[in-house]
C-alpha cells in the first residue's frame, strides 16, 4: 500500500513480488504497467533475478508476448 498527500491509499504490489534492487524495492506491477503502455505488447510478466555482481539484490527482468 502507498499513501498520498491527500491521505488516500492504493495497492502497489504484493510483498513477495517486489524486486529488491540496489536502489530499493521495485514493484513488479509498475514494470508490467510500463510495458503494457506500448502498443503490441500482450501478456507480460516482471520478476527479479539474482544480480551476478551482488547476490544480496536482484535485477528486474521481464518476459513479453508480442
Amino acid at each position: 500500500m502507498k499513501g498520498d498527500t491527500a491521505g488516500d491509499y492504493g495497492f502497489v504490489d504484493r510483498q513477495g513480488q517486489m524486486v529488491p534492487t540496489k536502489m530499493g524495492c521495485v514493484p513488479s506491477t509498475r514494470i508490467e504497467d510500463a510495458l503494457y503502455a506500448y502498443t503490441g505488447i500482450a501478456p507480460c510478466i516482471a520478476a527479479g533475478r539474482s544480480d551476478p555482481n551482488d547476490p544480496s539484490v536482484e535485477v528486474p527482468i521481464a518476459a513479453i508476448q508480442l
